[in-house]
């Protein structure tokens, strides 16, 4: 669809189209048009007495022709020498020729010209319009004095002077008015190009503080800007260190000045502003002069300051001062605290920046740095290395079955584990060491001017301290360690492949170890393998965290797929499945609901019973989580996940399956599923008894469930393994 067009500007009134058009005059060009107005009154002068001649009965016609050729001259010599046609003394003397010419052409044909008179109104306005109003008052009060000379010449002189003296009445009023109306408007062409030039500075520094130009340039500028357009002698910008003191941090002075200069600290008590404003918190200014600024600044100076505000905390402020006898302009200080705010915003801004920088490289849950802070470190630490042929070394320490805890303890109180370990970590850190959380449940350790066989016990001081510690809730975890060295491994891309390597074989080799990276021995392993072990891991870690953030959406289902994982992973141990199989499916099982990161949340944390085409949309979870699992985990997998709410009796979703159709895995997880369903408080219903689950259970074997699923759970039952305790709060009546 085409936007729509922008909004026309409202029309004109002729007062605002005589403002913009004034606006646009400078001195030049109102003297190039005076110059032409000068010459045009001339030549319409002397064709008019040309007129007067041809058309008129009139006595000496001579004098007449005589008045209109020195007229028409005037207007060619004019047109011809720019000095005459537009000089302030060439339109003096055009004016004084003017008035001559029409008293000389009225007395000298005995008053037969007197339709010359009219043209004196064109001596009133010219001089009301482009002359300073003494010089015009001049020419106002000469054409009512000719006007009243020729008139006392006039035989009924009586009568002809009253005429003329209302004449001459009228000129001063005209002239009058239109010298106050061209002082109004000049008044507000000055506002306006003040008002302009003003909103084009205020641009200028809006430009660079939104371009993120450094503090110190933000204020270099102001203080410019502000300067200009204020006609200040200096400008500067003064930060608050104390209580009674202030820096020059940014500063524009006139050469030959010297007011502010940067990095100058002085006492605000001392000034003549500054400690107002800092008191007050608002603007000030100091018009009588002796009151210096700044102790050393010329004693004539008079000043105006601003306060910078940041987060409504006065940080210091914006001055300026000015030696001129007529001080500053009325308003200054007000007008300074528009700038000053912008100095506000570019401070903001640029703290701002500095905290998303360390939010960037700081990863939340541990406060350490993460993987790309990691990786920047590196680069600086190996160049480093490398130029004073120095040790480095990189240690990578995993937590073991780090999904197993969170099976275990639930993801917060998982996620208070690695909290833990990080500060342990930091905690056996040097000042020249780097801890930081390369992903996962895996952190890193550099060590800079440390061998491989120094940081091999580093390494093993660390393993054991965390097999040591005992977290919340009696947890014991155990650790793989990884390392490698600059020496042997002669590159950053290098080291962390060696180290990851080191790692991976120390997995693979029954964890809980240290091991350094030896390429006769880590090499026996295939390379390809390491490389799908370490980048599945990465994936199935990103896979869980989607996890969490669908169950996180909604309160009533948080943990909810680490429960059905253990509940999974119990049910595939009472069926017989070996410990591998077992793994998959407890793999499968975290990320079941990956695909409601799809369902939009109207529908997903609808409180009421859903309709059939919202019920629709909800069943497309199962197929969008297979495609989203596809190129993780295996095929298997990916069909536990897709089928894992079809039903033996075939009223199941996506496919419709029926019992003999499915595969075991995915009645585990469907049991699995509705068993944490039934069991688990959620915020709109109690749990349901251990027991009462159990009898709909099995009433509901060979239709919602399958029979394999069921004898596990009666397996689970009979073992002891489920709790048969009622909840507290059940009420069935509820």
């Amino acid at each position: 669809m085409d936007a729509a067009p922008p909004p026309a500007d409202p029309p004109l009134t002729p007062a605002r189209r005589i403002v913009r058009g004034l606006a646009a005059l400078d001195s030049t060009t109102e003297a190039r048009l005076a110059g032409r107005v000068n010459v045009t009154m001339f030549l319409g002068g002397g064709l008019a007495g040309i007129g007067l001649v041809v058309l008129g009965d009139i006595r000496h016609q001579g004098v007449l022709l005589a008045v209109a050729a020195i007229a028409i001259g005037w207007a060619l010599l004019a047109a011809l020498v720019p000095g005459v046609r537009r000089s302030p003394r060439g339109l003096t003397t055009s004016s004084t020729l003017g008035l001559a010419l029409i008293a000389a052409g009225y007395v000298g044909t005995e008053g037969d010209a007197v339709a010359l008179l009219p043209l004196l109104w064109f001596v009133v306005v010219f001089s009301a319009v482009f002359y300073p109003w003494r010089r015009a008052a001049v020419f106002i009060a000469g054409a009512a004095a000719v006007d009243l000379s020729v008139a006392a010449l006039e035989p009924a002189y009586d009568q002809q002077l009253s005429t003329a003296a209302i004449r001459a009445g009228t000129y001063v009023v005209v002239g009058a008015l239109a010298i106050l109306s061209r002082h109004v408007l000049l008044h507000l062409r000055d506002a306006q190009q003040r008002h302009g030039a003003e909103q084009a500075a205020l641009r200028r520094v809006a430009t660079a503080v939104a371009a993120g130009s450094p503090p110190k340039a933000i204020f270099t500028l102001v203080a410019a800007e502000v300067a200009g357009i204020l006609h200040a002698d200096a400008c500067g910008v003064m930060r608050f260190r104390d209580e009674d003191h202030a820096e020059v941090v940014g500063a524009w002075n006139r050469p030959g000045v010297g007011f502010y200069a940067a990095g100058t600290v002085f006492r605000t008590s001392a000034s003549a502003t500054m400690g107002e404003v800092r008191r007050t918190g608002l603007p000030a200014r100091a018009d009588r002069a002796g009151d210096p600024e700044v102790p050393g600044m010329d004693p004539r100076s008079r000043a105006a300051s601003a306060p910078v505000l940041v987060a409504e905390r006065c940080w210091g402020a914006l001055g300026i001062t000015s030696v001129a006898p007529e001080g500053l302009p009325a308003g200054a200080e007000h007008r300074l605290a528009e700038f000053a705010a912008l100095i506000a915003t570019a401070i903001i801004n640029a703290d701002d920046r500095q905290r998303l920088l360390e939010l960037a490289a700081t990863d939340v849950l541990t406060g350490l740095p993460n993987r790309a802070a990691l990786a920047d470190r590196l680069e600086s630490e190996a160049a480093r290395a490398g130029r004073h042929r120095r040790a480095l070394s990189l240690v990578l320490v995993d937590v073991d079955r780090f999904a197993s805890v969170v099976d275990r303890v639930g993801s917060d109180a998982a996620d208070e584990v690695l909290a833990q370990v990080a500060r342990i970590l930091q905690g056996k850190a040097r000042a020249e060491d780097f801890v930081a959380r390369h992903g996962g449940d895996v952190f890193a350790f550099l060590l800079p001017e440390t061998t491989a066989e120094q940081a091999y016990g580093v390494a093993e001081r660390i393993r054991r301290r965390l097999g040591a510690e005992q977290f919340d809730g009696g947890l014991r975890i155990t650790a793989t360690v990884g390392l490698a060295d600059l020496a042997s491994s002669p590159s950053v891309d290098l080291l962390v492949r060696d180290a990851q390597r080191a790692l991976y074989w120390g997995k693979s080799h029954g964890r809980d170890i240290a091991w350094r990276y030896d390429p006769t021995v880590v090499g026996e392993l295939d390379a390809a393998e390491r490389q799908v072990g370490v980048e599945h891991e990465a994936a199935i870690a990103g896979l869980r965290a989607l996890a969490r953030a669908v169950d996180a959406k909604d309160s009533a289902t948080r943990e909810h797929a680490e429960r059905v994982a253990a509940m999974a992973t119990r049910l595939a141990a009472a069926r017989g499945w070996p410990e591998r199989r077992q793994a998959l499916l407890r793999e499968a099982a975290v990320v079941h609901d990956v695909g409601k990161i799809g369902i939009p949340d109207a529908i997903l944390l609808k409180p009421s019973r859903l309709t059939d085409s919202e019920f629709e949309v909800v069943k497309t979870h199962a197929e969008l989580g297979a495609r989203i699992v596809g190129d993780v985990l295996s095929p298997e997998q990916v069909e536990w996940i897709r089928r894992h709410h079809e039903r033996p009796d075939g009223r199941g979703y996506p496919a419709g399956l029926t019992g003999d159709e499915m595969e075991e895995g995915c009645g585990l997880l469907a049991l699995a599923d509705a068993w944490d369903a039934m069991t688990a408080p959620r915020s709109y219903s109690p749990p349901m008894p251990v027991d009462l689950a159990l009898q709909e259970i099995r009433a509901l074997r060979g239709q919602q469930f399958t029979a394999e699923a069921v004898e596990a759970l009666e397996a689970l039952a009979e073992a002891g393994e489920l709790p048969l305790d009622q909840p507290a709060g059940y009420n069935p009546a509820r």
